[in-house]
């Protein structure tokens, strides 16, 4: 049996992906004004730094970008403390494996200052024996050390770990690794590209208890 399992944050645990979608918008929307047509199309392959600078120069003249981007930052975090919920089976997955003495540990891209309001809020705090971030890890997803950094602090080898994902890419640099990979659905990915990578795919975190036939 598996002794711990690593967990992806947005899309998996989390039900933010609609969010990230249509956050310029909503972030101009939240501020009075209208939304330009497209604008998170727009937005969506900028840097922050880019995205900042349009912004402000559409938007918000009376500001600086960097005014901006804390603004958007400050945004984010209210809306992680405040509004997205968890998705389906996510809050019962994590106690039911805590119950069951298995190491949990979250490996994602966003940062700390959006998964610990969110978790807190969600009453599942505890439940995790450690939160790794990319920004930690030094790289994203598309290299394993976010995994294998969480793997190493939770004391265990990657064969003994599980990583529960919804993004193809991060299942396939867990697996490539030598972790176990888990695929959740989440309706911004391509379902059949994530299980390509997965050991075990769930139709939900509902079906959680799957996780302890490995």
């Amino acid at each position: 049996m598996i002794k711990g399992v690593i967990f992806d944050m947005d899309g998996t645990l989390l039900d933010s992906m609609p969010f990230w979608r249509d956050c310029s918008s909503r972030f101009v929307l939240a501020h009075g004004m209208e939304p330009e047509e497209g604008l998170d199309e727009r937005l969506a392959t900028a840097s922050i730094d880019e995205g900042g600078r349009y912004l402000q120069e559409r938007y918000f003249p009376h500001m600086t970008p960097r005014q901006v981007n804390d603004a958007v930052s400050d945004f984010l975090i209210d809306t992680y403390a405040e509004v997205i919920e968890a998705k389906p089976g996510a809050p019962e997955a994590l106690r039911g494996l805590k119950a069951k003495g298995i190491k949990v540990a979250l490996a994602t891209a966003s940062e700390r200052c959006h998964s610990d309001p969110a978790f807190t809020r969600l009453g599942v705090m505890d439940c995790f024996d450690g939160i790794y971030t990319c920004t930690q890890a030094g790289r994203g997803k598309r290299h394993p050390d976010v995994f294998l950094l969480a793997a190493r602090e939770l004391g265990l080898a990657p064969a003994e770990v599980a990583v529960v994902e919804d993004a193809p890419h991060a299942l396939e640099t867990a697996k490539a690794a030598g972790f176990f990979t888990v695929a959740v659905p989440d309706a911004s990915m391509d379902w059949a590209e994530v299980c390509r990578y997965a050991d075990l795919a769930l139709d939900s975190l509902e079906d959680w208890e799957k996780l302890l036939s490995f």
